[in-house]
């Protein structure tokens, strides 16, 4: 499947997006390996990362691109159910959220077989549902589902995670991502049952999170807003609809306050059973 662009009236930089719905583990892919399995296959190896949330475990698997088979390396066990993974930019560094022990781990990335080797655990808070790394790989934020807030918390140059939070923020039930923008100046908080979105300026230098004017965007009953993602090279958010099985696509002008632009359902029309969207990329 391919990301489609298109023109649409109403929204004439609206790009139509399809919907990843993860249905078991979250996945994660980091970078090309350099070893046996490369040489014989002739072609790039990804080392991808799981979270196993039964066996409270990250599984290490590798992806032959040439032949698309997943073949499992690894397991490393993990203080609780691991739900969120991220990455730094530089791909040293691999971070976890416990979602059952309201726990946030870091992990050091073997560069020659891509295990991860934990480096620090913090106590966070109730669920932590979603984390990111700001661009410049010095903090870390993190979305709370029950705890309805968010934080930010440095990030040292070993990778280590501060014991303690630079700023926490309360916001609202159901705190489902937070996603900063490409230009690392603003940070978005989709929430699924109140249907808001909060909206911050984000300073890169102090790691501060800001309220913007309004810092609540308010979206329609059962509307759900979860997960976010960005066009490639346009400001334009795009963020899924739990509720509403839907993609709607956000301009974000210059000040940073999100724009509701058009709404497309993720299901056909004729489409009557049970359904949620979960992932979008």
């Amino acid at each position: 499947m391919r990301l489609l662009d298109s023109i649409r009236p109403g929204h004439r930089r609206f790009c139509r997006v399809l919907t990843l719905l993860v249905v078991a583990v979250v996945s994660f892919i980091h970078s090309k390996a350099s070893g046996d399995e490369v040489r014989k296959s002739g072609a790039g190896v990804i080392w991808v990362y799981c979270s196993a949330a039964t066996e409270q475990s990250l599984d290490l698997l590798y992806l032959d691109t040439a032949t698309g088979r997943l073949s499992k390396q690894y397991r490393l066990a993990t203080p609780g159910e691991p739900g969120a993974l991220t990455i730094s930019p530089d791909h040293r560094f691999l971070f976890a959220s416990m979602r059952s022990t309201g726990r946030l781990c870091s992990f050091r990335i073997d560069p020659g077989t891509g295990r991860p080797d934990p480096i620090s655990v913090v106590e966070a808070g109730a669920d932590p549902a979603q984390i990111s790394v700001d661009h410049t790989g010095r903090f870390l934020l993190t979305a709370f589902y029950v705890a309805a807030k968010v934080t930010v918390h440095s990030i040292g140059p070993n990778g280590e995670l501060s014991q303690q939070p630079l700023q926490t923020i309360d916001t609202a039930k159901n705190a489902h991502a937070i996603v900063p923008d490409a230009g690392n100046r603003f940070a978005y908080v989709p929430h699924t049952g109140p249907n808001l979105i909060f909206q911050f300026s984000f300073d890169a230098r102090s790691g501060q999170l800001t309220p913007l004017d309004p810092v609540r965007l308010q979206r329609p009953a059962q509307t759900g807003p979860r997960h976010l993602t960005w066009h490639p090279t346009q400001p334009i958010a795009y963020i899924n609809n739990e509720q509403g099985s839907s993609v709607t696509a956000y301009d974000q002008p210059a000040m940073g306050t999100l724009q509701p632009g058009t709404t497309e359902r993720t299901l056909p029309t004729d489409f009557s059973g049970s359904n949620s969207t979960a992932e979008i990329q």
